[in-house]
């Protein structure tokens, strides 16, 4: 019992659930900021916060704020916090020594914590543990601190390994203990924690003592007591003590040795009050006394072993009235809570439905307020409105009319603008054909019958532009298949292929195009080597830019200069005109001179395509 207690006394040094200060300042801040939260999950946590400050230096706010938490909880079905309150209920079950009770609440605390795979669950587990220690449950105190082990950080395994290796060697496996002993040893070493290492120590040179290596128990019992005597351990010191005196029984050292370790152990078991510490020494002061042969104080230390007994029988029958007692103040206490819990809903409730009437008769009066001034100021504006509709729809009235008689006037300018401009057109295109028929030069025939295409393509145009809705845009794929059929009228030796998107340009770009088209068929019959022509004219959309391709399989030569193949630009009329209207439209030219004549103008698109 003396190295049990020693060990309990060290869990429940690392094995509190919380770590939260106990100072009255952070628990008053609990409480205001209970009282400022909206949210019900939110106050479920605080309150378990605030249980948990008071942790066990207040059994009774421990108990009220839990109870209180649980209920919350419960009702919200709120898991974390059920958890956590029955963590809290836990504490204080242990604080008034009902242990079994304080182990079925961390029980489920663990099978709540598990299925959510929240990290707190470690800590209940080594709290499980502790318990099922203290009630001499080896078995069950491996399984939990085996599961603790998963879950706890690094810091806290050599406890965890401790606590194994001891209650291996209650279940008399004391080869597998020294091999959990050692592990706890190493930890406790590493994080330079000397009081888990002198403990190590200890239960080292327990478990050597129980398979009979006296030598290495003796030594583990003597480091070990270097180091409580250091760290003025005192219980931890009377246990080692007494340890070694059974190594040296069990080796017959029955000399003063023996003697003065198990004095000193006593005394310091008598400063420290601990009835077990002092009961196993008195017990060791016997076997001492009997191997002697001093029977007669055998006999006297016996007697104080079987008050010692007693003593702790009282103890514990008095600490079983103290739970049956607080079980029953903790029924009253619960009850209590309840009905207050109850009490201030009921309060909260009534106050709730007053302040929601009051909201809502100062939300109505308010709205009603603002209804009433939306409307009046609505009704002063329709009014305003209504005079300047009136006064605004006479002067639109007038306005109107004048550009009505303005628009008839234009529409008038225009249709006049546009008979003058196709006579004009026409008496160019006829004189043309007067000086035409007049012409005896065959060279002053061919530029007569070049300039007439050229009226004659700027004519289809305008017919086009004039009997649109969009006087400033040119169906181009209705365009050039006019052209083409002028063309193909005019000269039944031509035979015209076109493949033509359906693209819209301004008339500006159109006229550039038609000119172009016009030049490039009247160069190729120009330079062709048959009396039949075969022409392909393709006019094409792709995402940036407009291709026109004219291809003429019957032109015996290059008749467009392109300057990157090194010729010289000719002189006559037609070509520089194609490459003006090129550069008129910011593109470019490109001459393929394979099976006949290719020519490739690309245009970008730009905002003047509709």
């Amino acid at each position: 019992m003396g190295r049990r207690s020693v060990i309990i006394s060290l869990l429940i040094f690392v094995g509190s659930f919380s770590v939260y200060s106990q100072e009255s300042e952070q628990i008053d801040s609990l409480k205001g900021e209970l009282n400022r939260v909206e949210i019900d999950t939110v106050e479920a946590s605080l309150l378990n916060s605030i249980a948990s400050a008071y942790n066990r230096n207040n059994s009774d706010s421990l108990y009220f704020y839990a109870t209180q938490a649980l209920s919350l909880s419960k009702e919200l079905d709120f898991k974390k916090g059920i958890a956590y309150s029955l963590n809290s209920l836990s504490i204080y079950n242990q604080t008034i020594g009902d242990n079994q009770l304080a182990l079925n609440q961390l029980i489920q605390s663990s099978d709540i914590l598990e299925t959510m795979g929240v990290p707190e669950v470690g800590i209940t587990y080594y709290n499980i543990a502790r318990l099922y220690r203290y009630l001499q449950e080896p078995k069950k105190t491996i399984v939990y601190l085996e599961k603790a082990k998963e879950n706890m950080p690094e810091t806290m395994l050599g406890y965890i390994d401790m606590g194994i290796g001891l209650a291996q060697i209650d279940t008399k496996n004391y080869n597998e203990a020294l091999i959990s002993i050692n592990d706890a040893l190493l930890s406790a070493k590493a994080n330079n924690d000397q009081v888990l290492v002198g403990t190590c120590l200890q239960l080292k040179g327990s478990a050597n003592l129980k398979i009979g290596e006296l030598d290495s128990s003796k030594i583990y019992y003597q480091e070990s007591i270097k180091i409580f005597e250091t760290g003025n351990n005192l219980l931890q010191l009377a246990e080692s003590l007494n340890g070694l005196a059974l190594v040296n029984l069990e080796s017959e050292i029955t000399s003063d040795v023996t003697q003065n370790i198990l004095l000193k152990g006593r005394k310091l078991a008598n400063e420290m009050n601990d009835l077990n510490a002092l009961l196993n020494i008195y017990r060791t002061q016997v076997k001492l006394d009997s191997l002697k042969g001093n029977y007669k104080a055998a006999f006297q230390n016996q007697s104080k072993v079987l008050d010692l007994k007693d003593s702790i029988l009282s103890t514990e029958k008095a600490k079983n009235l103290a739970i049956t007692e607080a079980r029953f103040q903790s029924g009253k206490k619960e009850k209590q809570i309840q009905s207050l819990l109850q009490e201030n809903k009921v309060i909260s409730i009534k106050e709730e439905q007053r302040t929601r009437i009051l909201i809502i008769i100062s939300i109505s009066l308010l709205l009603f307020s603002l209804l009433a001034i939306y409307l009046a100021r609505l009704y002063l504006q329709i009014r305003k409105a209504n005079t300047l509709l009136s006064i605004q729809k006479e002067e639109i009235t007038g306005q109107n009319i004048k550009i009505n008689e303005s628009l008839k006037e234009k529409e008038l300018l225009i249709n006049e603008i546009n008979h003058r401009a196709k006579n004009n057109l026409y008496t160019v295109e006829r004189l043309l054909t007067a000086q035409l028929n007049e012409a005896k030069s065959s060279e002053t025939k061919v530029l007569l019958q070049e300039s007439q295409k050229r009226i004659q393509s700027i004519a289809l145009l305008h017919n086009q532009l004039i009997s649109k809705d969009m006087p400033a845009a040119v169906n181009m794929r209705l365009y050039i298949n006019e052209l083409l059929d002028k063309y193909i009228s005019a000269d039944k030796h031509i035979e015209v292929k076109s493949e033509l998107d359906e693209i819209i340009v301004d008339s500006g770009k159109a006229m550039a195009l038609g000119l172009i088209i016009n030049e490039l068929l009247t160069n190729s019959v120009k330079h062709s080597n048959s009396k039949h022509n075969k022409i392909s004219v393709l006019f094409k959309k792709n995402k940036e830019t407009l291709e026109l391709i004219v291809k003429d399989e019957n032109c015996i030569t290059s008749y467009i200069p392109v300057q990157e193949k090194g010729n010289k630009n000719t002189s006559f009329f037609g070509l520089e005109l194609i490459k003006g209207l090129v550069k008129q439209l910011k593109g470019n030219i490109e001459l393929v001179s394979d099976s006949g004549v290719q020519v490739l103008i690309t245009l970008p698109i730009t905002r003047t395509i509709v």
